[in-house]
């Protein structure tokens, strides 16, 4: 089998199981997904970052938390009115980790934290956010409803901007983005991939977003591009100081499950940011 084929193959489930979930509104789906990323996200990142003592308790508790964070936010929601104490278990986590640094120190111990803490605030939080956003609560009442369809236009948009980016940069790219970082990657090509986004933005909001004004939906279009294209270069420039291709060899024909979601970790916390200003969340 050829690596196009291959790579066509692996591609095209991701996307369908992606689509999948969130057309279907599995919440507990979505969960079981991106509890899947988390894990494979920490195990790759840990291996990136090249920290490995301890590192089976470590790592295992690690992908624990990130787990028991992301049911939390399917379970309440993040809502007041369901109960935070659902929270606590990884609030002790994180408590557990700090102290059990300061009071049992070793060798690698600034950078076990570190991994430990950077690991829940990269990977972790931004897929807890994913599925906040699919979340609405409803203000008088404790009830949550689920709709998937922000968060897949926020993948859309990140499948766009790349898409884009690669086309516009392989004919007319000259101008290096980040050369030091990825090479490849052109302002050619981060300006093509911006305008395609906007322009699936366009599409988007006449076949599923009819209640969002032409700005709004521009706004986060153009917010996901940019800090989609962000966060591709900052996992970039780990697997440069690790000097590897790939995070990982999960995905056959991309690499690791980074290599796949590496956008999407910032391009969610900055599109939730964007809609906690503008007021439409």
């Amino acid at each position: 089998m050829s690596n196009f084929t291959t790579r066509l193959i692996s591609g095209t489930i991701y996307v369908a199981l992606i689509v999948l979930v969130l057309v279907l509104s599995m919440v507990w789906g979505l969960w079981v997904l991106l509890s899947f990323f988390a894990v494979a996200g920490l195990i790759e990142f840990n291996q990136l970052t090249r920290v490995n003592r301890p590192y089976i308790f470590r790592i295992v508790l690690d992908c624990a938390a990130a787990v028991w964070l992301l049911y939390a936010t399917a379970q309440s929601g993040m809502a007041i009115t369901l109960g935070l104490g659902i929270y606590i278990p990884y609030l002790l986590y994180l408590l557990y980790v700090v102290c059990r640094s300061t009071f049992l120190p070793h060798q690698d111990m600034l950078r076990s934290l570190g991994n430990s803490l950077i690991g829940q605030l990269y990977i972790a939080v931004p897929l807890a956010l994913a599925i906040r956003l699919t979340l609405t609560i409803n203000s008088f009442f404790p009830i949550t409803h689920y709709n998937g369809l922000l968060l897949l236009a926020i993948f859309i948009f990140i499948w766009v901007n790349d898409t884009g980016a690669y086309l516009v940069g392989s004919r007319w790219g000259k101008t290096p983005l980040a050369p030091s970082i990825s090479p490849k990657k052109t302002v050619e090509g981060s300006i093509g991939g911006l305008l395609l986004a906007l322009l699936s933005a366009v599409i988007l909001r006449l076949l599923l977003f009819p209640e969002l004004s032409w700005l709004h939906i521009l706004l986060i279009a153009a917010v996901v591009a940019i800090f989609g294209t962000i966060g591709d270069l900052f996992e970039s420039s780990l697997k440069r100081q690790a000097g590897v291709k790939d995070s990982g060899k999960l995905i056959p024909g991309h690499g690791g499950i980074l290599d796949r979601i590496d956008s999407l970790l910032l391009a969610v916390p900055a599109v939730y940011l964007l809609l906690r200003l503008l007021d439409l969340y």
